[in-house]
């Protein structure tokens, strides 16, 4: 409680309106992002950490190494691989990272306190 610490999450409030693949229509629209998002926020100001919203533009499509942004950094569904400097992760990894930085530059009194891990440093503008 209390910490200077900070959840960040897409906002993700306009997705209904993104075309989907037909074979995908039920699965996206089952699915509850603004249930979601209600719950991490009403538990994290429970305990006293503040959830930050990041543009969710190509944030599995952004390399964390360089910051280069393209389609055919996705070359699968699972796997991310930047054409521009090699650099390879898990694609969910990757989108973590990039959430991670956008929410630490979006908000910029959140501090890393000594002993509590690293924040990726912030992508490179581009």
């Amino acid at each position: 409680q209390g910490t200077c610490r900070a959840i960040a999450l897409e906002d993700l409030s306009g997705i209904r309106k993104a075309p989907v693949r037909r074979s995908q229509r039920s699965r996206h629209s089952n699915w509850s992002f603004h249930q979601l998002r209600q719950f991490v926020s009403y538990k994290a100001e429970r305990a006293g950490v503040r959830v930050i919203l990041v543009d969710p533009r190509n944030t599995s499509r952004t390399c964390p190494e360089c910051g280069h942004v393209a389609k055919a950094n996705r070359r699968t569904q699972r796997l991310f691989s930047c054409v521009s400097c090699g650099y390879s992760a898990p694609a969910d990894t990757v989108a973590a990272v990039n959430i991670s930085a956008r929410g630490y530059v979006n908000s910029p009194m959140v501090s890393n306190p000594p002993g509590s891990g690293t924040i990726p440093r912030p992508l490179a503008a581009g």
